[in-house]
């Protein structure tokens, strides 16, 4: 069979079973893309040669709308069910963001202030009082979130050698690409910072090792430059643009971010004597590590968790009141709720 595949011809050939695909460039020999394992209506993508260096891009949502039709799969389908869980998710956290809350008793009051239900309208106001209160009172949000960051244990890799690792994973999050980035011409850090500096640590302290960053956007409707993109700006200025670095930018979650670092890191990362992939360390945010560390455990990939951007100490502060730490807590708490709760109930952890 011979597709188009943004705009190069293509020789696809079916092994037994149909579970794998091998994808030649009939101009370009050098240049085979293989599909593996055919899961959950899902291809898995390994790019034997990056089709520039320094870049692995995955051009998913192509690839997919051709290979369902003649690979008879409903890949369109598992795409808009990528698509549905990404905004049942984002919409689920906007819901028992307890802030947001206020907003809603609040709301509530004035509309029974306006029907003259006195009573009714005390209530909300009082109700909104104390979610006002459990956001700001720290201890409260702390409590969940030092659990977070207490779930995977953190490991010293002072120790480790460049040898013992295949190479260097960092998952987005941290960084403002888009549109401001584009229109400015600067890369803006999140709080999570520590992901990046980091990163920048590691990848300066194992030169050998090739890197993988990982991310397009959280957003539901994303504009301008990835974040991918925008980290491999920041290599560039910090002069370690000759490092093995690999983008993936197209990743919107977790999940995606290791669906999509899977094939990279099995072609890329450094192995064992007997072929066997070596661990990769990972870069998250300490409180994203646990949900990360089950996926790739899911996925099969081997990590040791190089947690940061830590937001608790060993104990609580019981008289501290701050709501935009406050909120940010409960926002980071939420998420990975949501989270855990999603990637548990389909599979993915």
């Amino acid at each position: 069979s011979t597709i188009m595949l943004k705009a190069v011809c293509v020789k696809l050939t079916f092994e037994e079973g149909g579970q794998n695909i091998s994808i030649e460039d009939e101009r370009q020999p050098n240049l085979t893309i293989i599909f593996q394992g055919v899961m959950k209506r899902s291809l898995v993508i390994k790019t034997k040669i990056a089709t520039e260096p320094n870049q692995c891009f995955l051009h998913r949502p192509y690839i997919r709308a051709n290979l369902g039709v003649l690979h008879g799969h409903e890949l369109r389908s598992n795409a808009m069910m990528d698509a549905i869980f990404f905004i049942l998710s984002k919409f689920t956290q906007l819901c028992i963001e307890p802030l947001n809350w206020v907003i809603v008793f609040i709301v509530l009051s004035l509309l029974f202030l306006a029907l003259r239900k006195v009573d009714l309208c005390r209530r909300f106001l009082i109700l909104a009082l104390l979610d006002l209160i459990l956001v700001g009172w720290l201890p409260a949000s702390e409590v969940f979130l030092r659990a977070l960051e207490d779930g995977v244990s953190k490991v010293n890799i002072t120790y480790i050698s460049s040898s013992d690792v295949g190479g260097i994973i960092i998952l987005g999050g941290a960084i403002e690409g888009g549109e401001i980035a584009a229109d400015r011409g600067e890369i803006s850090i999140y709080s999570s910072a520590e992901r990046v500096t980091k990163a920048f640590e590691l990848i300066r302290k194992y030169p050998d090792l090739p890197f993988i960053f990982s991310g397009f956007s959280g957003r539901l409707s994303p504009r301008g430059i990835s974040e991918a993109d925008a980290f491999k700006q920041l290599i560039a200025e910090q002069g370690l643009s000759d490092r093995a670095g690999h983008y993936e930018n197209q990743s919107r979650n977790t999940y995606e971010n290791v669906i999509y670092i899977k094939p990279i890191a099995w072609e890329f990362g450094q192995k064992r004597a007997d072929g066997a992939p070596l661990p990769w360390l990972l870069i998250t945010s300490a409180s994203h590590m646990y949900r990360s560390d089950k996926v790739f455990q899911k996925q099969g990939i081997e990590v040791i968790p190089v947690p940061v951007d830590y937001q608790t100490g060993n104990s609580l502060r019981w008289t501290s009141f701050d709501l935009k730490d406050g909120v940010e807590n409960w926002h980071k708490v939420n998420h990975e709720l949501v989270g855990l709760i999603a990637y548990w109930f389909t599979g993915k952890i």
